[in-house]
């Protein structure tokens, strides 16, 4: 047993544990473990930013932080997170959940960029409103649309309605109405450039100018 302080500059010490009894510090140049090593306290592997840390074993981190490092930069696993914030670009490859329940919130603060999948029972726009472009757009309830609605963008676009649809401004132009199955219409004024064919008039008022009644059939 030494008591007092032991210099050692050269040699090994094998089979020997150190700190034991009094844990102390320790400076390494090469610091390397065979079975499970458990660290207490604030830990720190290197000095400078060039310096390389390499774990070829599972290495187990249940607090503290990682900062400044690629997780998974060779070879990519999974990982659990409470918690996921990004500040710059986002990347996901493959498939990805994010929550696993419907009452979980899933915030997105900068630009995501969805190029593939699915986006299923989710509200678009409910806090900010903004544009959005599609190839198909469906509905299975009512629809409402607030502002200008642009519906094609060609006239050989084909638009179809299979509900019922309300129109309470703007105009319809260009288009003809009850062309497949004909219906009633309420005008406050009717006007028409060519020749307009009207099976039943009921004329209540007004005036006939320049027109012959009973040309065919008096």
């Amino acid at each position: 047993m030494f008591t007092g302080t032991v210099d050692i500059n050269a040699g090994a010490i094998d089979s020997t544990t150190i700190g034991s009894t009094a844990a102390s510090t320790g400076v390494f140049t090469t610091l390397s473990a065979s079975g499970v090593s458990a660290t207490n306290g604030n830990v720190t592997l290197w000095d400078a930013v060039p310096d390389t840390i390499t774990i070829t074993a599972t290495m187990g981190i249940n607090a503290g932080a990682i900062d400044n490092t690629t997780i998974g930069a060779t070879t990519a696993s999974t990982g659990a997170l409470t918690t996921l914030s990004a500040s710059g670009a986002a990347t996901f490859n493959g498939v990805w959940t994010l929550g696993d329940a419907f009452s979980d919130t899933i915030m997105f603060t900068g630009t995501a960029d969805i190029n593939a999948g699915a986006i299923d029972n989710t509200t678009i726009g409910a806090t900010t409103e903004s544009t959005g472009a599609f190839t198909s757009l469906s509905a299975s309830g009512a629809v409402t649309f607030h502002g200008g609605v642009t519906l094609g963008d060609d006239a050989a676009d084909t638009i179809t309605m299979t509900g019922t649809v309300g129109i309470n401004a703007g105009t319809i132009d260009s288009t003809t109405i009850g062309a497949t199955t004909a219906s009633t219409g309420a005008f406050t004024t009717l006007l028409a450039s060519g020749t307009a064919a009207l099976s039943t008039v009921d004329i209540n008022g007004g005036a006939i100018d320049s027109t012959t009644i009973g040309a065919n059939t008096a």
